[in-house]
């Protein structure tokens, strides 16, 4: 229950401020730039085809979504000095983190409702299926959900929104390309930086309309593992 009151106190200032606006209309905007340049811009394709390419570059945007609007989640308290204020209160770090996290998804949600009208296009001018389109949203936000405990751990880790930022950009950005180890290493190591890699193994289902247990789980486990790691990160401030 205390982790929804975190999550609502720090919605209500992305809410309440410019911060999260801004970045989702930016974000919207490059992304439909993206997707007429890529997906309409290139002579006629099958409809399937065009959703294929939203889904694509909707990840990379819902991805910067995420990563964006995680990284004051608690660099921002160190730097306006309320850090102390969660520390010493009966909320347990677990709670902190997880409320703090809702509260980025939350948004996340909010930029991906917000691109709702361009695969709705495709359906009503089109022949795709409604299912591919619920699994490539379902994509999304298990990206977005990544990013975000990427961001947020990153952000536990430093006293500055910028330096948290530079952070976990580099950190997604490493995942995101240790597919291409892949290929100059061989089994089992190719094998394994194939599993890791945020993007090029674990997304291309979702845009095809292909919902697989083991990419849900794949995605669940990073935001776990990020999560866990902010929280060890509070616990062990709270106990200095």
């Amino acid at each position: 229950m205390r982790s929804f009151l975190v999550a609502w106190r720090d919605f209500s200032s992305y809410l309440h401020g410019f911060y999260g606006y801004m970045i989702i209309a930016a974000l919207l905007l490059i992304q439909g730039v993206l997707y007429q340049a890529i997906a309409l811009g290139n002579g006629a394709r099958y409809s399937a085809e065009v959703l294929n390419l939203f889904f694509v570059t909707a990840t990379w945007a819902t991805g910067f979504a995420g990563w964006l609007l995680s990284m004051r989640s608690v660099a921002e308290e160190r730097q306006t000095r309320t850090e102390m204020v969660l520390q010493t209160s009966p909320i347990s770090p677990v709670e902190i983190i997880f409320g703090k996290y809702l509260a980025v998804m939350g948004m996340v949600g909010l930029f991906v409702l917000c691109t709702i009208h361009m695969p709705s296009m495709i359906l009503i001018h089109g022949k795709v299926s409604i299912g591919q389109v619920v699994v490539g949203y379902i994509g999304l936000l298990c990206y977005g959900s990544a990013s975000a405990g990427i961001g947020i751990f990153a952000s536990s880790l430093v006293r500055t929104q910028v330096a948290s930022v530079v952070l976990s950009g580099g950190m997604i950005a490493l995942l995101a390309l240790v597919f291409w180890l892949a290929s100059l290493t061989a089994p089992p190591f190719s094998t394994v930086f194939e599993h890791v890699a945020l993007f090029n193994k674990h997304m291309p289902p979702f845009h095809e309309g292909l919902l697989s247990f083991e990419h849900c789980v794949y995605f669940v486990s990073v935001t776990w593992l990020f999560l866990t790691l902010a929280t060890q990160v509070l616990h062990w401030r709270r106990t200095q």
